[in-house]
């Protein structure tokens, strides 16, 4: 099982990349200086793009990045009609997740993030909450995610 979040929409999500990440070719890997086993990677053409995922830390990869997705069949079902994962930790960049939403969320509209288990429910409960847009800080965003219970959030515009 695996710990998914996402955002539900009635409009489309653009994605968000991580900028602490690169994708290179083993050429661009090269050239941009990246240490890498050419033995390992000798089976592979050197030109072929998004070979490499490249970032100067571990810690960088956590950098939450966010990818248009279609619904999970394994998770709770959102009534909503566009879906975008939040891949690695949220908490790492409250301040640009609050301007993802605000960007998102036309007035008197709603946007739902999603933090869940798929496959089966902590606990077995879904926590859910809603809040305005104004009432959206990093603090309460943040405050959500440290309690690692499942829940939805539907934010209103």
């Amino acid at each position: 099982m695996s710990k998914v979040c996402y955002f539900a929409s009635n409009h489309p999500l653009p994605a968000k990349e991580n900028p602490s990440v690169k994708m290179y070719s083993i050429n661009e890997a090269i050239a941009n200086g990246v240490e890498l086993d050419l033995e390992f990677l000798e089976e592979i053409d050197r030109d072929l793009p998004g070979v490499i995922l490249w970032a100067e830390s571990e810690d960088d990869l956590e950098y939450p990045a966010i990818w248009e997705i279609e619904p999970y069949d394994e998770a709770p079902k959102s009534e909503m009609k566009y879906f975008a994962e939040v891949e690695g930790d949220i908490r790492k960049d409250l301040p640009g997740i609050l301007a993802y939403i605000r960007e998102n969320l036309q007035a008197g509209e709603t946007l739902e993030l999603w933090d869940v288990w798929l496959g089966s429910l902590s606990g077995g409960q879904l926590v859910e909450k809603t809040c305005s847009l104004d009432e959206l800080t990093e603090e309460y965003l943040g405050a959500l995610f440290e309690d690692g219970v499942d829940f939805k959030l539907t934010i209103q515009g």
